[in-house]
């Protein structure tokens, strides 16, 4: 989602962002890593302690369940569905919430504390549906 950002977390930390490790070492009780930015660019960082955390890339041509036309049809915006206030992308129907909704409705949306209001806003839109000739199947007993 843009360039990567180094923040000093109280003054005691630094964050270091789109990066990818390329090397990890002990030399002298210290924790020795490689890394390299999106551009190419390596850097190392050495400390007692480091803490690493994945990130996540959205690409919605790599979701098998969407069809060709559909991609073709879905709006999106830095490879994120732009999506209503419904949570409802540019295909009719087809709604993302979670990690890929996080461009439309913020940060939040990637944890769990963000749940709660796509699931009332998706709850009230979807019980409003009616359509023509739709009638839910009835759930089975299991096993």
């Amino acid at each position: 989602m843009g360039a990567s950002v180094d923040v000093a977390v109280i003054g005691k930390a630094t964050l270091a962002g789109g990066r990818t490790v390329v090397a990890a070492t002990e030399h002298g009780g210290k924790v020795l890593l490689q890394t390299q930015d999106q551009d190419g660019r390596a850097e190392s960082f050495a400390g007692e302690h480091l803490i690493l955390a994945t990130g996540y890339k959205l690409e919605m041509d790599r979701l098998p369940f969407l069809s060709g036309a559909m991609l073709q049809d879905l709006r999106t915006a830095e490879k994120m569905p732009v999506l209503s206030a419904n949570f409802e992308s540019s295909v009719a129907g087809l709604h993302f919430v979670g990690f890929a909704s996080m461009r439309s409705f913020g940060p939040v949306m990637r944890f769990v504390a963000g749940a709660p209001h796509p699931a009332g806003r998706l709850a009230s839109q979807l019980a409003t549906l009616r359509r023509p000739g739709f009638s839910p199947a009835p759930l089975k007993a299991m096993g």
